[in-house]
């Protein structure tokens, strides 16, 4: 595309400088397209084992970064292939789990997805927990718990699993809570691989996460953001 024409009375350099902008914006714009090529790709297609027959929407996690690391950046697809998914009322519903190094921003996506879909879908109960929350409210002696987080939301999103000391009776709270949730939209987080879930917490709940159309992300290798920021900071 070439400049257009520069107003009357504008000086050339003026005129120059916008068009240097259009320039930049144009090859910013042509770099955005190549990154979203993947999560955009047709509908026709599969991803991730999945074949979606609707037009996916690109929806905004909140300035969350994923160029940084491949690693983040196929986390940050997913989330948002989670979202379209959800919101076209893809069949069979299902899991997806976000997994492994620390400030990576698991939990970031996470809390972006509810917000999504409670701004999105208002009359869906759609729930973020910490898991440590929940554990505190069963050692409270609340065991309804397990059966409200298993029922009654349309969405539920469980924030660092494994982060408490697991005991037995947590354990058990968990596998319960994960074989109620098959079949129904649910996003973990956690700072553990799906190899040390199965061998710290419950080999079954290592392999639910990879039934069916279930997705799993695991970051192995990116660095932790939060502690690289920190440390340029001070």
């Amino acid at each position: 595309m070439g400049c257009e024409q520069y107003p009357e009375g504008a000086t050339r350099e003026c005129a120059q400088e916008g068009c240097q902008r259009r320039k930049e914006l144009q090859t910013m714009m042509k770099h955005a397209s190549s990154l979203l090529g993947d999560a955009m790709e047709s509908a026709n297609n599969p991803h991730d084992g999945i074949v979606r027959v609707y037009k996916p929407v690109r929806y905004d996690m909140g300035g969350f970064d994923e160029s940084v690391h491949p690693e983040v950046h196929g986390m940050h697809r997913a989330a948002q292939w989670f979202v379209n998914d959800i919101l076209n009322k893809q069949r069979p519903r299902r899991w997806l789990s976000l997994l492994g190094a620390s400030g990576v921003g698991k939990t970031h996506l996470a809390e972006a997805v509810a917000a999504i879909l409670k701004k999105e879908r208002p009359s869906w109960l759609v729930q973020c927990w910490k898991w440590q929350k929940v554990v505190s409210i069963y050692r409270d002696g609340d065991f309804g718990i397990v059966e409200h987080l298993v029922e009654n939301p349309y969405v539920l999103v469980l924030d660092d699993i494994g982060a408490e000391n697991t005991t037995e009776a947590v354990r058990s709270m968990l596998v319960r809570i994960a074989d109620g949730r098959l079949g129904k939209w649910t996003l973990w987080t956690s700072n553990l691989l799906s190899d040390d879930i199965g061998k710290t917490i419950d080999v079954r709940i290592a392999s639910r996460m990879y039934r069916g159309d279930n997705v799993v992300c695991e970051v192995e290798n990116a660095p932790d953001y939060c502690f690289e920021r920190k440390r340029r900071l001070s």
